[in-house]
């Protein structure tokens, strides 16, 4: 009897075994569709290598496969870009010059921002637990940390030959991502980046006629 208890067990903790597949299922079912997205973020950085810091705002919205309104200033640079189908428009907010070209595809500075997600691209382990609720995920290059019971990133480590950095995800009371901080030190200079997300939700409500091109 005692055998058969063990192997139920046994059978038990396999079944409900963090898998690498799992985790990008529950990172897929609690975060807004990529084409449905509205994201507003406020990036500040500082460098050993500049005197002053830097701020950029952000402001990205998909909806749906084709549309895209995407914005980003910063205090040399303003601009717009629209993709509506296979048409892109892109707009100086400075000059007010407007260009208007075919879309080929090309993925946009504010895309990255929107689209981050370690595990959607090279060779990762399967989970391994290191806390009751935190497991780690090695990379060829990079270590993840999968808090399990709040199904979110909680930290992001990336080193090679060239530099190393630390990412790390802050969230408010209502588990909501809140802030992005991120330290790099690539050929001795230490930089400092801290991303605000300002607003992030659903595009539903973002005016259609903003697409227009």
């Amino acid at each position: 009897m005692k055998q058969i208890l063990l192997w139920i067990a046994l059978l038990m903790g396999v079944s409900n075994a963090l898998t690498l597949e799992k985790v990008k299922a529950e990172l897929c079912e609690n975060s807004i569709p990529k084409d449905s997205l509205e994201l507003s973020l406020e990036v500040s950085m500082q460098s050993d290598a500049i005197p002053t810091s830097q701020t950029m705002k952000i402001l990205h919205v998909q909806k749906g496969a084709d549309k895209i309104y995407s914005e980003m200033k910063t205090p040399l640079v303003e601009t717009r870009t629209i993709i509506h189908h296979q048409k892109m428009k892109t707009v100086d907010l400075k000059t007010k010059q407007v260009k208007i070209s075919n879309y080929t595809g090309e993925l946009l500075e504010t895309q990255k921002y929107a689209l981050f997600n370690p595990l959607d691209s090279g060779k990762w382990q399967e989970p391994q637990k290191i806390t009751d609720d935190i497991y780690q995920i090695r990379g060829d290059s990079a270590v993840v940390f999968y808090n399990a019971k709040k199904k979110r990133f909680e930290k992001l480590e990336t080193q090679n030959a060239e530099s190393s950095s630390q990412m790390e995800f802050v969230y408010d009371a209502n588990d909501q991502l809140k802030r992005v901080t991120i330290k790099i030190l690539a050929a001795g200079i230490e930089t400092a980046l801290n991303i605000e997300i300002l607003s992030l939700r659903n595009s539903k409500e973002f005016p259609d006629k903003l697409f227009d091109i």
